[in-house]
């Protein structure tokens, strides 16, 4: 499994932190958003971001991929549920897509 964290429409919101990094690399506490998945998840994360961004954060695409909404914090719940999406399965709340699927 290959995961790698999106930027969604929130992105916007958050200038001036995200004009030079993606929404994961903001720092909450003493982390930033992707080492905490990175920590959840015992593996290293690429970031789909935009194209301007993507020559210093690179995404890594694997033969199954799972992208996560990077604006999303990481728990044990969420985790267990991301894990168990299948190929084309999406994970959303209301209209805001948490998690998706890709083989």
């Amino acid at each position: 499994m290959n995961c790698i964290l999106f930027d969604g429409p929130v992105r916007e919101h958050l200038f001036p932190f995200t004009f030079t990094r993606p929404v994961a690399e903001v720092r909450i506490g003493i982390m930033t958003i992707k080492e905490k998945w990175e920590a959840y998840l015992n593996a290293s994360i690429s970031f789909y971001t935009e194209d301007y961004l993507s020559v210093k954060f690179p995404m890594e695409l694997g033969e199954d991929n799972i992208f996560i909404n990077g604006s999303i914090l990481p728990d044990a719940n969420l985790l267990v549920k991301v894990q168990s999406l299948k190929s084309s399965e999406v994970l959303k709340k209301d209209d805001t897509v948490i998690a998706y699927r890709s083989r």
